[in-house]
């Protein structure tokens, strides 16, 4: 039996990811199929925590789970750690004394509450002096109720949550009025605003993408580039050293390694390395994005007419976010480490040959499955092998870092 979830990452004012939502879905349709909320929810909480495992899901970090009030009121959440759940109560909740007096019970144990989709009631008031975290609609509140509401939580100690950012200007604005957390597709199509000089050992590493990226691989030069560098120096001796490579012989010298890695690999690597290092001092889930997005378009390619071209599809979706990690433009990043103009295409307009599975890609993380199914026709690949890809891609990520 196929399970899906849709996640969207939640962030600090530093854009650093800070929690998950998980939301439910019936397949790679956008809608509920009939099913109501509350067994929506129970499949969320029960798929989050059993089948996906939130380590693999959200990487340990914590979920906002909506919960209906019959999940509030037969204590569902205490199944579950309060350092990783926060219970998120859905608008339409009426505030009966069953549902306050168990959302006192479950602030009182540690679990974090969370009011979604705000608007002040008076007959809100006893659940407002629980919640934690209230969540206020970007989309659906002007400019001025925002400030108004922002206004008159500031000074209950609740921490103001914008959701369904959209533009910098909703986020400077939500910030301005004192929002600490933000929720949206801004983040997953970010505005670059400024300009970024990279770092030596930031340019060590475009070179050697460069070097990679020529239609006659010179190991030796990608070797004296690598020994120039103490760090890259020991993580990839470190790395054809280790029983994932299981090479009877140790290996020495930066240039043994490069050969006996081969062009295919030593690519991988350096494409990998690229990411972390420029994106040190970004927001962590950048870089973990380009990664997973890297994977996820690999394994997509590999199960489509595009199965030869799944290196270049790894290296479209790690290269996909350079343009906000660097606060530079797509096109100029792109020409500096010499991308094939396939992926250019791809990345700047969304067009070319292979534009129709980032198009996709773009699509699922925004849990738009509509859209995915109609790329998913496009491209003759089966549903269920979409999915486990993202999964595997998830997995996968996780080996890494690990």
């Amino acid at each position: 039996m196929d399970v899906f979830l849709a996640r969207q990452p939640i962030f600090d004012s530093e854009q650093r990811v800070s929690a998950y939502e998980i939301l439910y879905r019936s397949g790679l349709v956008n809608n509920f199929d009939g099913i109501d909320g509350d067994e929506a929810s129970r499949e969320v909480i029960f798929n989050t925590f059993q089948t996906f495992g939130i380590e693999n899901l959200t990487n340990a970090k914590p979920v906002f789970i909506n919960f209906t009030e019959s999940l509030i009121n037969d204590e569902t959440a205490t199944l579950f750690s309060k350092d990783l759940l926060v219970v998120e109560i859905l608008e339409d909740v009426l505030p009966s004394e069953q549902v306050i007096e168990n959302s006192r019970s479950l602030k009182e144990m540690g679990y974090k509450i969370a009011l979604d989709d705000f608007i002040y009631k008076p007959e809100y008031e006893e659940l407002i002096e629980l919640a934690d975290i209230v969540k206020i609609d970007f989309l659906l509140s002007d400019k001025e109720e925002i400030k108004r509401l922002s206004r008159d939580l500031k000074n209950r100690n609740i921490e103001l949550l914008a959701e369904k950012v959209e533009t910098r200007e909703d986020f400077e604005y939500a910030k301005k009025l004192g929002f600490s957390l933000f929720q949206g597709f801004f983040f997953s199509k970010p505005e670059i605003v400024i300009s970024k000089k990279i770092q030596p050992i930031k340019t060590t590493c475009l070179q050697l993408v460069s070097k990679v990226n020529e239609k006659e691989i010179d190991f030796g030069k990608i070797a004296n580039i690598v020994s120039m560098d103490l760090s890259l120096t020991y993580n990839l001796l470190k790395l054809v050293n280790s029983a994932a490579f299981g090479f009877r012989y140790r290996i020495k010298s930066v240039k043994h390694a490069v050969v006996a890695l081969g062009e295919r690999e030593i690519k991988k690597w350096i494409y990998l390395v690229v990411v972390n290092t420029i994106g040190e001092d970004e927001p962590d889930e950048l870089t973990r994005l380009s990664l997973i997005r890297a994977r996820f378009a690999e394994l997509i390619a590999i199960n489509t007419r595009y199965k030869k071209q799944s290196e270049e599809m790894f290296l479209l979706g790690l290269f996909s976010l350079l343009d906000v990690i660097l606060r530079r433009p797509i096109r100029e990043v792109l020409d500096e480490v010499k991308a094939s103009n396939v992926i250019k295409d791809a990345l700047i307009d969304g067009n070319g040959e292979i534009g129709i599975i980032y198009k996709m890609i773009i699509a699922y993380e925004k849990a738009e499955w509509d859209e995915v199914l109609l790329y998913a026709e496009s491209l003759d690949i089966d549903c269920y092998l979409i999915v486990k890809a993202y999964m595997d891609a998830l997995l996968w990520y996780n080996k890494l870092v690990g």
